[in-house]
């Protein structure tokens, strides 16, 4: 598989990690499982991954599937686990220290711009800033990914906020609003809500 949407290495990378340290057998059961199932996407897998580098992001849905089964989890269950335990790895890193210096409104409105350093596509459109209330457009979003992006974007906001010193008290996303399609792949603009206070 070969298309226009990328994301970084390090969201490969960091399954590989996540299957090594939270699930037994480790990333070789998920490479044995991904075998049985769909050998293009074993041969994907079982490169090494380079954290800046970018790759195909289109797998995801074939993969997640596969991911959860191996981890002995739902779907929905899986992507919350494996979502937070991304988010932890991502934010208490180089962001740590940036998050608890500053405020919830500063922090909203630099984390989608680094959000979508993760991909090539996605560009974010800021539409309100208000002191406890935050929305931002994503554009350009595959159809096929916006269950696995939405989320990402409601954790991650949760846990910026929190870092930042700051409580979610309401976050919904818009019905997404189709764009066409790009590249041979129908797109939407997802728009995210997010209203929090200090603690």
């Amino acid at each position: 598989m070969t298309t226009q949407f990328l994301a970084k290495g390090t969201l490969y990378s960091g399954t590989r990690s996540y299957f090594e340290k939270e699930v037994p057998g480790g990333f070789s059961a998920l490479l044995d499982a991904i075998k049985r199932a769909d050998l293009p996407l074993h041969e994907f897998m079982s490169q090494t991954f380079l954290d800046s580098v970018m790759y195909d992001v289109m797998w995801v849905p074939t993969l997640v599937p596969i991911e959860a089964k191996v981890a002995n989890k739902s779907v929905k269950a899986y992507l919350v686990h494996r979502t937070e335990w991304q988010a932890n790895r991502d934010l208490n890193g180089a962001y740590k220290a940036l998050l608890r210096l500053t405020s919830p409104e500063m922090a909203l409105k630099a984390v989608p711009n680094i959000m979508v350093q993760m991909f090539n596509f996605g560009k974010p459109v800021t539409k309100k800033i208000l002191t406890g209330y935050h929305v931002v457009s994503f554009k350009g979003i595959p159809d096929v990914l916006e269950g696995w992006l939405m989320n990402a974007f409601r954790i991650y906001g949760y846990k910026v906020v929190d870092m930042a010193g700051g409580k979610v008290t309401d976050f919904h996303i818009d019905p997404a609003i189709s764009e066409g399609v790009l590249n041979g792949v129908p797109v939407s603009t997802l728009t995210v809500n997010l209203s929090y206070e200090n603690k």
